[in-house]
């Protein structure tokens, strides 16, 4: 059985996040992401180097090998495309994980059969892929992800699908918050969003009280702002 969460974090925290004028998403994301550890090979997919965020926040532990790799050329990477065959032989990590990527990669279908293909037997895949976010170029941007499609698209490659975390507040902080950012100047925008997010968030927190026995109705995660999903091989 697929475990399915979501969880809140301290709104205090969050707050403090918003003012040094951090997304809403990426706070809630490195959030998240303090709960998952890699260890031995790892293969980052798009991250050209351990000064990416969520380095700070992910348990990497110890003799832990990271082979960092992007599109673009670098001596200090391994240049790959995530649409091509994997440069990497099989069986050779330990993880593979891929955040705010595949969002970006129009015909990525064929990495789901390579990341099942470069991940040793037991070896798992940590990806995160927005669902309720705005267009963000990078250079382009062509889909969302729902969690049903997630599971299919990266099961079909032969991995299995072990949990599922919604990275959300709720219907009004996920829509509200990011949609601040049209007010000018920044600060003013910066101190709006501290001073209406944490009543935004106890009202989000409240409906999601209200409606946590009907499954079908959990507003979190109807309205996720992202997916966190664990594959194991």
């Amino acid at each position: 059985m697929i475990k399915k969460v979501h969880k809140y974090f301290n709104i205090l925290e969050i707050t403090k996040n918003l003012l040094s004028g951090r997304s809403l998403i990426r706070i809630l994301f490195d959030n998240a992401i303090k709960d998952y550890s890699i260890h031995g090979e790892v293969l980052d997919l798009g991250s050209k180097s351990i000064n990416s965020s969520y380095y700070k926040n992910i348990n990497i532990e110890k003799n832990t090998n990271i082979v960092f790799t992007d599109i673009v050329p670098n001596e200090k990477i391994v240049q790959m495309d995530v649409r091509e065959g994997f440069p990497f032989e099989e069986d050779s990590f330990d993880y593979v994980i891929s955040f705010h990527l595949f969002e970006h990669v129009f015909d990525y279908q064929k990495s789901a059969y390579e990341i099942y293909r470069v991940l040793k037997p037991g070896g798992k895949l940590i990806i995160c892929v927005p669902f309720m976010y705005q267009y963000h170029g990078d250079p382009d941007d062509f889909f969302r992800f729902t969690d049903s499609a997630m599971i299919k698209i990266w099961e079909k490659g032969g991995l299995k699908c072990e949990s599922i975390e919604y990275i959300s507040e709720g219907i009004l902080s996920n829509s509200i918050i990011p949609a601040l950012n049209i007010v000018k100047p920044q600060i003013l925008s910066k101190i709006i969003k501290v001073l209406l997010y944490p009543v935004l968030s106890l009202i989000d927190r409240a409906i999601n009280y209200i409606q946590r026995d009907k499954k079908s109705k959990d507003i979190a995660k109807i309205y996720a702002l992202e997916h966190i999903g664990v594959f194991k091989k």
